[in-house]
């Protein structure tokens, strides 16, 4: 497809955008396939802060956790969130 549109997407000047915005697409797998790694990688925990982030347009940095790992503790209030 990308290839097809590409001679339009040059002529509106938009090809690098969209090169870049599909490469990382391909990189970075569907929203579903982020969200189910992180779950496995951390936690369920971690799955939904990737998903409020991912929804909010916010850059997502995820920690490295061994997989396996098992965190414990409290959550606490997501940044931005209701009650803070």
């Amino acid at each position: 497809m990308a290839v097809r549109l590409r001679p339009a997407l040059e002529a509106f000047g938009d090809w690098e955008h969209v090169h870049e915005l599909l490469a990382r697409a391909l990189a970075d797998g569907s929203a579903a396939h982020r969200l189910r790694r992180a779950a496995q990688d951390e936690d369920l925990l971690a799955g939904v802060a990737l998903l409020v982030a991912e929804t909010r347009g916010a850059p997502v940095v995820r920690a490295a956790v061994p997989t396996g790992t098992i965190r414990g503790g409290r959550a606490g209030p997501v940044a931005g969130g209701a009650g803070t």
